[in-house]
């Protein structure tokens, strides 16, 4: 992201050929992450920022042919791209579900090649079946009951004031509430961008419509609901702590904590001497996935005995 060139320049990377009349120049010119509406990617060998130059490849086959000639005939990629990007967006109409697809193709300084795909799907029209009904029902109660035990838990921190605080149970409700709303601003967030996507496209389809933002929006929701319900899961066991066979689990797990967190330890610590000597010893060539770019798993699927064993 250091050495990003952020010229203008015209055909073959002339900077001295600037030419804005032709049909391609955009090709040549770049674009912010403003302006493209996007996000940076996480790619294998670092970050790359949301902006580039950007060629729209169009929606059919000949003129996607004829861009990618031009393309190539002027050197469009060189020796000193580093990144090259494909994406594009489809579209099922049988269970409504839109598919952001990102392509990635890396190049190190040494001139070893990384591919690898991005697939997320997400549902932008959600109220086309008919189901919805139900679910804005069910979205209204939920806000409702949201406002009652703001009002419950306002009055609460007035009686309480500093002492509410000192409550872990009270500081759950508070985090319940704070992540809720979160959510629903999110919501409105991704609804508003998904409408504003959708408008470009039906306007503006063979320009390249970016939905990598509205893409954003969807996992940024995701994540705090999931939060939400883990934190709903936790007031629910709590809620349920004067049930007997409950409260026989709360107190068998309580009284096993100091086994089960040892055994966690030890646990951790092999796997990650496992995951730290495999990696060292055998470094690019094992393909199972070790410290992947991505996430922060250690062990992968054929570490733990689900595929097929390793062979060099």
């Amino acid at each position: 992201m250091d050495v990003e060139d952020l010229s203008d320049y015209g055909e073959g990377w002339n900077a001295s050929a600037l030419n804005n009349s032709n049909r391609f120049s955009q090709a040549w010119q770049y674009q912010s992450q403003s302006q493209r509406r996007g996000y940076p990617i996480w790619g294998k060998l670092t970050v790359y920022p949301g902006g580039g130059y950007v060629v729209p490849l169009g929606t059919d086959r000949q003129s996607t042919s004829r861009i990618l000639q031009y393309l190539f005939d002027n050197t469009w990629l060189d020796r000193l791209t580093r990144a090259v990007f494909v994406e594009f967006t489809v579209y099922n109409a049988n269970v409504n579900l839109f598919c952001i697809v990102t392509l990635t193709l890396e190049t190190s300084a040494l001139g070893t090649f990384f591919a690898h795909a991005d697939l997320q799907s997400l549902r932008l029209c959600p109220f086309t079946d008919g189901w919805h009904p139900f679910v804005v029902a069910a979205e209204v109660v939920y806000l409702l009951f949201l406002l009652y035990y703001m009002i419950v838990q306002g009055k609460l921190m007035r009686e309480q004031k500093w002492r509410y605080f000192c409550s872990k149970w009270n500081l759950l409700e508070l985090a319940i509430i704070l992540a809720s709303w979160s959510a629903l601003a999110v919501f409105v967030k991704r609804a508003s961008l998904a409408e504003r996507d959708i408008q470009r496209y039906r306007k503006h389809g063979e320009e390249g419509i970016s939905f990598s933002e509205t893409a954003a929006a969807d996992a940024a929701l995701g994540y705090i609901i999931a939060f939400l319900v883990l934190l709903s899961t936790v007031k629910l066991w709590h809620l349920l702590r004067l049930n007997p066979k409950m409260n026989m689990i709360t107190s068998a797990l309580r009284r096993a904590w100091g086994d089960i967190s040892g055994f966690i330890i030890v646990i951790f610590i092999m796997l990650l001497a496992y995951s730290i000597t495999v990696s060292g010893s055998l470094g690019k060539s094992f393909r199972a996935g070790l410290l992947g770019s991505k996430g922060f798993s250690v062990v992968g699927g054929r570490e733990l005995g689900l595929g097929r064993p390793w062979e060099p």
